[in-house]
């Protein structure tokens, strides 16, 4: 039977807040000494497999974001460069997945970004299996495994290798390689506004001629 000793290591290790003053010691030894007894396996540290049943098919290229309570996996290719526009929703608390909407879901696509803005995910960018790199962008809300296109009214051109993150009001999405395939050091930003409903606001790296001081990083 577990002692009530290593159950207050093991629940001072993952909260962080070892009581030195119980004698438990500081947060490197409670953790040492849980690993060597073994006891904080128990507890739920370390590795555990996800659930492989509903979970999507085998892909690369794609994107995951996290919602605070579920992994979103969507997007990629399969062995053999075959596009897709699945994804699933896993929970780790129960440990399942469930499948996200493809209709009316964004072309097959691979090598896009994914953001998560508290209430949706939006996709952007990548390459679909035809035509040129799409500059267009979706939202995708799993309130109601639901998906929307977003403006693309001064949206960058497409592009792929790019990244993207979400600031708490805005994604601003810098870099990559567009039809061109020549590393550009160019980027926007989209907003959700409640009037007119959306923007992009863009911008590019200054001339050298214009700096006052070192401009911008250079293409990547």
């Amino acid at each position: 039977m577990r002692s009530a000793r290593f159950a207050c290591i093991c629940a001072a290790w993952i909260v962080g807040c070892a009581n030195r003053e119980s004698g438990l010691g500081t947060e490197g030894e409670a953790e040492a000494e849980a690993e060597a007894e073994g006891d904080c396996e128990s507890a739920g540290l370390g590795w555990r497999a996800t659930q492989t049943t509903g979970a999507p098919l085998a892909r690369s290229a794609h994107t995951a974001v996290w919602t605070g309570a579920e992994m979103i996996v969507w997007g990629g290719t399969q062995p053999g460069s075959t596009r897709l526009h699945t994804g699933g929703r896993y929970r780790p608390l129960a440990d399942t997945w469930l499948p996200t909407s493809t209709d009316p879901a964004p072309e097959p696509r691979v090598d896009h970004t994914a953001v998560w803005t508290g209430t949706a995910m939006i996709v952007w960018g990548g390459s679909e299996a035809t035509g040129p790199l799409p500059s267009g962008g979706f939202r995708y809300d799993p309130s109601d495994d639901s998906w929307a296109s977003i403006t693309s009214v001064n949206a960058p051109e497409g592009r792929i290798q790019h990244t993207a993150l979400w600031t708490g009001t805005e994604m601003i999405v810098w870099g990559g390689r567009p039809q061109s395939g020549i590393p550009v050091a160019t980027g926007a930003r989209y907003r959700r506004t409640r009037t007119p409903g959306s923007r992009w606001r863009r911008w590019a790296r200054p001339s050298p001629a214009f700096c006052t001081r070192p401009c911008g990083p250079a293409p990547r």
